[in-house]
């Protein structure tokens, strides 16, 4: 029984760092590309430039709707108390989001200072969460560390990231104790193009899906009752709502593998009706 009880908590992660009674849980959630004009989708797409409390959005924008799915789905681990949003200027450019992540380094070590000074006897479980190229942003952070003052995040929670050749080798950074990748089969997380220099010659590129399989790594394809999202779904309730759910299953998902399967593309289908949820596993 006891070996059980181990291997038990083992199994469940980082979940049990974010639940334990003395830690608390932040969450901060990165945008991705801005793009078209202003007017356009104005309350959906709405963000306030730099480290914003989930509360001090009007209830008029959807970026609050985000921190509710979430904080309703599961409140002890992404409790809205300590549900942050961090914008920046969501422009289409590497260099941009290489630069943002610099800032938004110095932010977050802002906020960690903030909550020591407030909870001295508490730890803290740091989870940042993006859609799209926010995902390459928080990526960016592995090279935006002060080495004399370096953060850890506990958790990575890329949503429909493009994987781009800038960037993939970060998620390797041992900054990063968990990260989770989840995507599905829409054009817009790889349709940005990257160039690579390969044998003296420029080549144009399509983002990719996928990150290499390692350890701390944990992807997968999404359905929800047997369709693959879009791009903007990844930002709905119909999705978020799953979200601390895909993420245990994600892991258990792992675990059950054998090293070599481990490198094969999963799918997580989920799988909603009547208040019900169920999620399927599968190999490709």
């Amino acid at each position: 029984m006891k070996m059980l009880y181990i291997i038990f908590f083992i199994s469940l992660g980082t979940y049990v760092e974010a639940t334990c009674a003395n830690t608390i849980p932040i969450t901060i959630w990165v945008h991705g590309t801005l793009t078209g004009p202003s007017f356009f989708m104005h309350d959906f797409f709405y963000r306030k430039l730099g480290m914003v409390h989930a509360q001090d959005y009007h209830r008029r924008y959807h970026c609050r709707d985000m921190a509710l799915s979430l904080s309703t789905a599961d409140p002890i681990v992404y409790p809205f108390e300590h549900f942050y949003f961090w914008g920046w200027s969501g422009r289409l450019s590497k260099t941009a989001r290489k630069k943002e992540a610099q800032q938004l380094y110095l932010d977050v070590q802002e906020l960690i200072q903030k909550y020591k000074n407030q909870y001295p006897d508490k730890d803290l479980f740091i989870r940042l969460i993006s859609h799209s190229h926010g995902g390459n942003l928080l990526l960016n952070l592995a090279q935006a560390q002060d080495s004399e003052q370096p953060l850890t995040f506990d958790e990575l929670i890329l949503l429909s990231c493009p994987v781009q050749y800038a960037t993939k080798e970060y998620v390797k950074c041992s900054s990063f104790k968990r990260i989770y990748s989840f995507y599905s089969a829409d054009l817009y997380q790889v349709i940005d193009f990257q160039k690579i220099r390969r044998n003296g010659k420029t080549l144009k590129m399509h983002s990719g899906r996928r990150f290499d399989e390692i350890p701390t790594v944990h992807q997968a394809k999404i359905k929800i009752n047997g369709w693959a999202l879009m791009h903007i779904e990844f930002m709905l309730d119909k999705f978020l709502k799953h979200v601390p759910l895909l993420c245990k299953e994600i892991d258990a998902f792992y675990e059950s593998l054998t090293a070599k399967d481990q490198l094969r593309e999963k799918l997580l289908h989920i799988q909603h009706c009547c208040n019900r949820t169920k999620i399927h596993r599968k190999l490709f």
